[in-house]
């Protein structure tokens, strides 16, 4: 399946189909398809303004070659990596030391 990105969403540019419908007509369970996702420039500014954590992007780089960043996805047809904002609010909230403010 081809996912476009679309606007800070993830879409898919399958065809419509009706509820509980897959390609040959057999019932599947119904998931969301469209999340919002960010590149990493998106996602270290979104780190910076929600979390207050000072991520840079070359920062996202190292951690992803080094796998220790948050989750990213990649695609075939575009070029660099994709986070979900879940994602990064699950990796930001267990950066977080308890008991400290960060400073705004």
């Amino acid at each position: 399946m081809y996912y476009g990105f679309c606007r800070g969403a993830l879409h898919s540019s399958m065809p419509e189909r009706s509820a509980g419908q897959s390609e040959m007509g057999a019932p599947v369970a119904q998931a969301s398809v469209e999340q919002e996702i960010f590149t990493r420039k998106e996602a270290s500014e979104y780190l910076r303004k929600k979390w207050k954590q000072r991520v840079s992007v070359q920062t996202l780089n190292g951690y992803a070659t080094a796998g220790k960043g948050p989750p990213y996805r990649t695609t075939n047809t575009m070029s660099g990596a994709f986070y979900t904002k879940t994602d990064l609010d699950t990796w930001a909230a267990g950066r977080l030391i308890p008991g400290k403010v960060a400073a705004a």
